[in-house]
């Protein structure tokens, strides 16, 4: 089983597999604007370096 409370709700693998990949899609989306954000912010006339830098951090992770 995929997910472990899963087969507690009587999911089928098919329907864990779509529900990981609507998680993992979000995760991208998520991913995505924020490196969009991050470099928006970059290109200010005076950025805030500590914003970009816990952005940074926070997409290493």
């Amino acid at each position: 089983m995929l997910l472990p409370s899963a087969e507690a709700l009587g999911m089928p693998h098919n329907q864990c597999l779509e529900l990981l990949e609507r998680a993992e899609d979000t995760l991208d989306f998520l991913t995505s604007s924020l490196t969009y954000l991050t470099h928006a912010e970059s290109q200010q006339a005076q950025p805030d370096s500590e914003l970009i830098a816990s952005t940074a951090n926070c997409l290493d992770c």
